[in-house]
């Protein structure tokens, strides 16, 4: 085994016990292999800490007594590491042994790199899930490059980009200790990578995205991305990472319209539930009702009237539900036979005919159906767009009474 890196790797872990071991076995695999490797147990309710007892007593393992959150783990791994450079690594990566040497590079070669990540694929695949990200404003949208490509060599040179994931990333303890590490209030998880590189280059470092450093990474084990939870979390960390970085003029004369025209057209029925109730949540923070936004899992904009029952539109799309489809009624007769020679002959007399009438009445009766679901979509992005822009008001005031 080559001489160690000094390089501190840093795992999170909260329920990840169906990865764990791949994780830690590559990891364990490096060559070189980092100085200090460290897993932060995040209170985990399945057999995650266990199973790193039993099959990997040498790694060091701090269990913590309550979830601190993505960021709040790779704090405290910084915190009880002390080597030159320290790397993230997920609970479900699988990096070639070579990763970490060429993850580690570009910090030492590459002037004013503060930050480096690399080539991650999807398991099993040369399909791309990330070549660095780019971040779209002004929505603050995070753009993997290369998602769901085949890879084949086009993004394949060392270059600077807007963040990388935090996945697989490494920087120098210098800059960790600068910028006081990830900012703990993206909690639980998601954009916090996004500010600490932002933070980064406004410092003016540059992010680099490295294809040497190549790894396979499971993604998304603890949250579906289009689970309601995923959705909450995500944009209500979105949202915290615009009104970190931007101004109320900015947000009220860019990214309103920008974020209205994305709920109106883009997002699904899931999200736009998704960004209702986080509008809402700031809303509230806002005027002081909270000190933190925190979604449950009841927080769920009612889609009904205020007795409980259905909408107009939700009635109108049930009765077309049931009537959509009709089909030519078959004649009948106490005798079969007489009915069975009457169909015969309105068959032979009528069937084209009424074959194009049917099918005329059926465009109709599902164009009338689309035409209700896009008016209860519309109403719904209205919805949305009144909670967002009560929401940029109460900022607006909430910040000039701080």
């Amino acid at each position: 085994m080559s001489t160690p890196l000094d390089a501190a790797v840093v795992v999170v872990t909260f329920n990840h016990a169906t990865t764990i071991a791949a994780t830690l076995r590559a990891l364990l695999a490096l060559d070189p292999p980092p100085r200090e490797l460290v897993v932060i147990d995040n209170a985990s309710r399945d057999a995650t800490p266990a199973i790193i007892k039993q099959e990997f007593p040498d790694v060091r393992l701090i269990e913590t007594r309550a979830n601190l959150g993505f960021a709040g783990g790779c704090n405290l791994g910084a915190r009880v590491t002390e080597a030159a450079s320290i790397v993230l690594a997920n609970p479900d990566l699988m990096p070639r042994p070579d990763w970490l040497r060429h993850l580690i590079e570009p910090l030492q070669s590459l002037e004013h790199t503060g930050i480096v990540g690399g080539k991650l694929l999807y398991p099993g695949s040369q399909r791309l899930q990330h070549a660095g990200g780019l971040l779209q404003l002004p929505l603050g949208l995070g753009q993997h490059r290369g998602s769901n490509q085949p890879d084949h060599g086009q993004y394949d040179i060392i270059e600077a980009v807007d963040y990388v994931t935090g996945a697989a990333f490494a920087t120098t303890r210098a800059l960790w200790d600068k910028l006081d590490g990830l900012d703990e209030r993206f909690y639980p998880a998601y954009y916090e990578e996004v500010d600490f590189c932002t933070r980064a280059r406004q410092q003016g470092y540059t992010v680099v995205y490295t294809p040497l450093a190549v790894a396979e990474h499971v993604e998304s084990v603890s949250l579906g991305q289009t689970s309601t939870r995923y959705l909450h979390l995500f944009h209500l960390n979105r949202l915290r990472y615009l009104f970190k970085h931007f101004n109320n003029p900015w947000l009220m004369r860019t990214w309103l319209p920008a974020e209205l025209g994305y709920v109106r057209a883009v997002a699904s029925d899931n999200e736009v539930a998704a960004l209702q109730a986080v509008y809402l949540t700031w809303q509230s923070v806002f005027c002081g009702y909270e000190k933190q936004p925190s979604i449950s899992d009841l927080d769920v904009f009612p889609d009904m009237t205020a007795d409980g029952g259905e909408t107009e539109l939700q009635w109108v799309e049930r009765q077309l539900r049931s009537k959509a489809t009709v089909e030519p009624q078959r004649l009948t007769s106490r005798w079969p036979l007489i009915a069975k020679l009457r169909n015969g002959l309105l068959r032979l007399a009528s069937a084209d005919y009424i074959r194009g009438l049917v099918q005329a009445q059926n465009d109709t009766n599902q164009a009338v159906l689309e035409a209700i679901q896009a008016l209860q979509r519309q109403r719904r992005a209205a919805d949305a767009a009144v909670l967002a822009q009560g929401m940029l008001l109460a900022k607006a005031l909430h910040d000039q009474q701080e």
